[in-house]
């Protein structure tokens, strides 16, 4: 300046001369920002087109969410002008709920926070330590935008005094991605810029600005006229902060980007670094302009003591927005592709024309798009089958998958809401947690394909972090069978399960379930040695590139693998390659399917359910390929059992010899195993009607159940046994039901006048139960039929088996099976020793032989719904049973087959 260029010259000459001041020989005070008038000064906007600010004064009365509505109602309400429909939208973080509320200062109407004494970092739900929330921009992509605020404290800063508090402060900035802002180091490519503020212990404001293009800005003292400048405690200082994206050229960004702060409306820089010349926005970020609206004490000096750090309020008014409505020109998105070399047959799901669809509009839209211009030579087509995400009418379901445009690109979006964990499921209080369905390839037995997709999640994973969520989240991945993920090999015929799965330390790992083992059920997915960490708001590749495994005979080989590949590297397992895999056994009829399914599914016992955000989860570039080989099908099919026998393509049996020597919860657990491939523990005896043990009968084993005399009904605990065993039938459509089994009574019933129900086959939707086809011994010595909901009147007491009765201690060959078609029509038959039990009758079904009568078995709403279960409650039915009864059961099996 002049007067200091002057006055050192006249110090030097030890002149006598006045320079630039008569009555002094000493310069002039550096200038200095006057204080603000008693409200505050006003922000200047007059180089921005569009300006929106709050009323608070209407908002007085309302805190928590109402509150953050409020806020965000006013900033849309304000809007002068509007090029599109779009509007603000604020997405709380924490503390908004228990720290932030509207005072009156003096007249003036303000956000209140409090930051409790002693307390540093971002707090727990019971801690008083600010709060957090963004402000999303109508248009997340203009050029140059300005935030302004005033700011109060109540305490003023400062320390090695009591009255002063050596608070160290973030406060509100703009953004894009959030990152993190660390000391001296640039964003990390793709993640965006943060601008924000802090104070320091010395009083100071300090800029904590964090881009792609250095580390120079992360923790700089803002100055003015190389001065320090420092908030004043009771006064109302304006924070305005003006940014100009950078430019690209193409898909290069250009260093032309600027961020320019003011303090109560005078210019202020930092001590070093340059605000101009600036990358903000990189060519793989996705911009997205944000307010960071937060206030919280973030460190303590090591030279402050924790006793020093008081109980400080912080006050902000008139928070408003503008910018102009120029945009800035990103390169169009460059996002990774898959390896799709070697695979002759591709589909790419096309989702541009699926806009605005969801519900059943949508999967029908998906299986059309996905079948509409296949490869030549395709055998078949796609299948997509909904599980929940659809169904916008049922009282546990909601439409939760919707087509949105991102960039000019189309995503898959689904929402996950706060503290949503665990399947939705029929007889469950509804959440919107998700979705789910399977896409079964147009030829699901070829040996070699590889399904890819590009995801992103909105919210950072993370724990111990309020703005973070600790989510362990299922990812799409290949599947035959759909069984579910457990910490063991797949049960024989189940199939395979390869999905993945996000966790609170914002690692990806497996989870993989097969015939093999249980190597690979919850292993970190590394690259280069390195584990996988999940950015937020970026898109990330995953493949999958299934190799399944062949047969020699019946006999499967292990030889099925799965390469995978993330972003554009190759990605393995911590606990090694998979290889060696067995996935189908020759009891599972191998269907390739790409299990489509995103839900939060599990909450660590060390997290809160107040931890867990809503997180929104995007899917784009959902492609599969294939080779047109086909595995090598066994040649030697399994076992024949009185199910498989009967022309049910799929069945289990019981094999008792295995499972000898057990009784009680092992017992049944095993039996659930075997025949519903359920993990232990699923089920559980009824009214602890747990009679029933294996015994030997003449060098045969078979599963005996006793029936204590003179006891009748469910309740009484010495009378038969009672568990259900779901059929494993996975998400297939049914259409026939098969049970099975040899049956021995001890005392011919005629003598104890015993009316037992025998183990039986439930239909059922859900929850719901449709009809339960029961037979049961009577007091003539044979058998009836006393359906629940039957499907004809007839069948609610049946008893026309003519001189078919059943003698004591001898070996009869049971079998009860249905068959219905698409409208939900079919025949039953219950037939001993392989002949139909029930004769025709005059006075029974118009005289029709009982295997032929036509029956609606299932209403058509619900024949692509119903479910098989084999019902073991069987106990003594009516009054009777002078003596203790008890019956044999060998050469149990269960079938069933499944819609062409």
């Amino acid at each position: 300046m002049n007067i200091v260029r002057c006055f050192l010259a006249v110090s030097i000459s030890l002149s006598l001369m006045a320079c630039g001041n008569e009555s002094s020989d000493k310069p002039d005070a550096l200038p200095q920002i006057p204080p603000p008038p008693a409200g505050g000064y006003e922000p200047d906007f007059s180089d921005f087109e569009t300006v929106a600010n709050i009323d608070l004064g209407e908002l007085k009365e309302l805190t928590g969410q109402a509150l953050i509505d409020g806020l965000e109602k006013q900033l849309n309400d304000s809007l002068l002008t509007r090029s599109s429909t779009a509007q603000f939208e604020i997405i709380p973080q924490w503390g908004y709920d228990t720290n932030l509320r509207v005072v009156d200062v003096n007249g003036y109407y303000a956000l209140e926070t409090t930051l409790a004494a002693g307390k540093v970092g971002k707090p727990s739900a019971s801690e008083l330590n600010g709060f957090s929330f963004k402000i999303s921009l109508p248009n997340g992509v203009v050029k140059q935008a300005t935030l302004s605020y005033q700011l109060s404290l109540a305490k003023p800063l400062g320390f090695g005094e009591a009255a002063k508090s050596p608070d160290y402060i973030y406060l509100p900035g703009l953004t894009s991605g959030a990152p993190e802002v660390q000391n001296n180091k640039p964003t990390a490519a793709g993640t965006g810029f943060t601008y924000k503020f802090s104070t320091d212990r010395y009083g100071y404001l300090n800029a904590k600005y964090a881009d792609p293009t250095n580390g120079d800005l992360t923790n700089a003292q803002l100055q003015y006229a190389e001065k320090g400048i420092k908030p004043t405690q009771g006064q109302w200082d304006l924070i305005q902060q003006n940014i100009t994206v950078n430019d690209f050229n193409y898909d290069t960004a250009q260093a032309n980007g600027s961020v320019t702060t003011y303090f109560n409306r005078e210019v202020v820089a930092p001590k070093s670094g340059s605000t101009t010349d600036r990358i903000l926005v990189d060519d793989t970020h996705p911009y997205n302009l944000q307010a960071l609206v937060e206030v919280y004490r973030y460190y303590k000096h090591s030279a402050d003591d924790i006793s020093a750090v008081q109980e400080q309020k912080v006050r902000i008014k008139n928070l408003s927005f503008a910018w102009n409505n120029d945009e800035v020109a990103l390169p169009p998105p460059v996002d990774d592709q898959p390896d799709l070399a070697g695979y002759p047959n591709i589909k790419v799901l096309d989702l541009a024309l699926l806009a605005g669809m969801q519900g059943s509009d949508l999967v029908a839209g998906i299986e059309q798009q996905l079948n509409k211009n296949l490869p030549e030579g395709t055998t078949g087509t796609f299948k997509v089958i909904p599980k929940w995400g659809f169904d916008g009418a049922s009282n546990w379901d909601s439409e939760n998958l919707t087509v949105e445009i991102v960039q000019g690109q189309y995503v898959l979006q689904t929402t996950i809401a706060e503290q949503a964990v665990g399947q939705p499921a029929d007889g469950k209080e509804a959440i919107r947690n998700g979705f789910s369905f399977l896409i079964e390839l147009p030829n699901g037995k070829v040996k070699e394909a590889t399904m890819s997709y590009l995801y992103r999640l909105s919210t950072p994973l993370g724990n111990g972090d309020p703005s973070k969520s600790p989510d362990y989240i299922f990812l799409p991945g290949f599947t035959s069978g759909d069984p579910l993920v457990a910490n063991s090999a797949s049960q024989p015929g189940e199939g395979f399960t390869y999905k993945l799965n996000t966790d609170r330390y914002g690692k990806l790992s497996t989870r993989f379930t097969d015939a093999t083992d249980n190597k690979f059920y919850n292993s970190v997915l590394q690259q280069n040695g390195a584990d996988i960490r999940i950015d937020a708001n970026l898109w990330h590749l995953v493949q999958q590139k299934l190799q399944t495994n062949d047969f020699v005979g019946s006999a499967s080989t292990a030889d099925g693998s799965l390469d995978m590949i993330y972003k554009t590297g190759a990605m393995t397992a911590k606990a090694g390659a998979v290889t060696a895999r067995t996935q189908v056994d020759a009891h599972h009829d191998y269907k390739l399917a790409a299990l489509m399914e995103v839900y939060r599914h599990w909450k660590h016992s060390a997290d809160k359910e107040t931890d867990l955000k809503e997180q929104v989860v995007q899917i784009k570039n959902i492609t599969f390929a294939w080779k047109n080989d086909d595995i090598n099908e066994p040649t030697t099919p399994p076992a024949a059992n009185y199910c498989s026998t009967k022309g049910f393509a799929q069945s289990r049996a019981l094999d008792l010899a295995s499972i000898n020597g057990l009784t009680g919860q092992d017992l049944l657990d095993k039996i659930g195993q075997q025949l519903g491939d359920l993990p232990a523990g699923t089920l559980t005896f009824g009214n602890s009607r747990d009679n029933i043990r294996i015994v030997e009968n003449a060098g045969e084993l078979a599963l005996e159940v006793t029936y204590a005399a003179a006891e009748t009904g469910q309740m009484a605990t010495a009378n038969g046994t009672d568990f259900a065993v779901p059929f494993p039938t996975g998400n297939s459509k049914l259409r026939g039901a098969c049970f099975a089994y040899d049956l021995n009574v001890a005392i011919a019933t005629n003598e104890n006048k015993d009316v037992i129900l025998l183990p039986s086959i439930l239909l059922n939707s859900g929850n719901t139960l449709l009809s339960d086809h029961r037979y049961a011994t009577n007091k003539y010595k044979r058998f009836s039929a006393k359906f629940i909901n039957p499907p004809h009147a007839d069948l609610s007491w049946l008893d026309y088996g003519g001189n078919n009765y059943v003698n004591a201690n001898m070996w009869y060959k049971m079998n009860q099976h249905l068959q219905f078609g698409n409208n939900g029509t079919g025949s039953i038959d219950f037939q001993m020793n392989d002949v139909t039990y029930f004769k025709p009758n005059a006075g029974k079904f118009d005289g029709e032989a009982f295997e032929n009568v036509n029956h609606q078995l299932v209403d058509a709403s619900d024949v692509d719904h119903v479910q098989f279960t084999a019902n073991f409650d069987t106990y003594r039915h009516d009054a009777g049973g002078v003596k203790q009864q008890t019956i044999q059961y060998k050469n149990i099996a269960i079938g069933w087959n499944t819609a062409n």
